[in-house]
């Protein structure tokens, strides 16, 4: 638990204050910008990588019952109201999601984690949040086959990224507000993926397509493509009906896409950040939202793991797949702090081997670390 608490800590300091713009940067920025012209993407303090860490510090609050780490991702949220819950990108959505599971943390006993006053004060914060993520959504451009593009300079290309940065908050978010048309926008963002962004040899994602020419773009496997694509079935599942016509085949192909994610677990019990590249470098970002996500399958009942060898349906084959995955998570945490994660993509195909301690590794890692049992 000390472990946890090391990470959490490390989280909460890093959610107020990520991005952090050195002189270098600016510098860096200024002359792209100015000189050549270049459209640059806005310094955002409120994008995918703070949103994880705030999940990272609610899983920690669940395991911990303290409350600093549920108010680090509130101030975050409140931060994020300052701005007019200012949203650039499809990134921003996953504050969306975060503030509907403080709203559910808020409420899950009868004397909450919060007094009155706080507590009514968090709920007003997190209603608009969940609001304008639902507004922003409703009003955003979509591909000819009404699709959520990644970003609109490129309309055609579907990135494995959106589904797990969106689908969550749009099945969630339609199911609590009556709203089937955002649900259903999240369900034809997940099959289309499915049906048009998989290697149908391995069983595995590609990080994207193209929608007008069908092209697969990018690596076969890369570990965080599966991480996102697994969040996203794993996070929409539990909010879509049982009883629909998408359900079953979603949960079927999530159990399929768990079972092969599953196969290339290392021996040393990690995953490298392209699963097939065995002998290549791990990712504890990768390895944090893989966990994460198989950690929250097991914890809804879509999945549960196989104490024999072999396959089954919805379970996994490998026995202990997730103890092995915590065990070497633990042995990367050193003095609150993960490292052996892979430095941000920059586009299809355009992942630098820079190895190192980031917050998309923190806040998945602590995600999973403390959802397993100690």
């Amino acid at each position: 638990m000390e472990q946890v608490r090391g990470l959490a800590d490390t989280a909460a300091a890093q959610i107020a204050v990520y991005p952090v713009v050195t002189g270098k940067e600016k510098m860096k920025r200024l002359i792209k910008g100015t000189l050549l012209h270049h459209k640059l993407a806005p310094v955002d303090p409120f994008s995918w990588p703070n949103a994880m860490l705030g999940e990272g510090l609610l899983a920690a609050f669940e395991a911990t019952g303290e409350k600093k780490y549920l108010m680090a991702a509130a101030n975050h949220l409140k931060r994020w109201k300052s701005t007019g819950y200012r949203i650039y990108y499809v990134d921003n959505i996953m504050n969306g999601s975060l503030a509907m599971r403080i709203e559910e943390l808020i409420d899950a006993k009868e004397e909450g984690p919060l007094g009155a006053a706080e507590a009514d004060e968090m709920r007003g914060v997190c209603g608009e949040a969940e609001k304008a993520c639902a507004e922003w959504l409703r009003g955003a451009v979509r591909t000819g086959q009404g699709i959520l593009p990644y970003r609109e300079h490129h309309m055609d290309w579907l990135f494995a990224d959106t589904l797990g940065m969106v689908c969550p908050f749009l099945c969630r978010y339609g199911v609590q507000n009556g709203d089937k048309e955002l649900q259903q926008a999240a369900v034809r963002q997940l099959q289309q993926f499915l049906q048009n962004g998989m290697d149908e040899r391995t069983g595995l994602p590609y990080h994207g397509y193209d929608e007008k020419s069908g092209m697969k773009y990018s690596i076969i496997g890369w570990g965080r493509a599966c991480g996102w694509l697994l969040k996203g079935l794993a996070g929409s599942l539990p909010w879509i009906a049982e009883e629909s016509g998408e359900y079953e085949s979603l949960k079927q192909a999530f159990l399929r896409l768990a079972e092969t994610v599953g196969s290339y677990q290392r021996p040393d019990g990690g995953f490298s950040w392209q699963l097939e590249a065995q002998e290549g470098h791990r990712d504890s970002s990768a390895e944090g939202m893989i966990g994460a996500a198989l950690a929250s399958a097991m914890r809804s009942g879509l999945l549960q793991e196989n104490e024999e060898n072999g396959t089954c349906g919805g379970k996994l084959s490998a026995p202990g797949l997730l103890e092995r995955l915590q065990r070497i998570l633990q042995q990367t945490v050193k003095g609150g702090r993960i490292g052996e994660c892979l430095g941000e993509c920059r586009d299809f195909a355009e992942y630098p081997q820079v190895y190192g301690d980031y917050p998309w590794g923190t806040g998945s890692a602590l995600e999973f670390l403390a959802s397993m049992p100690r």
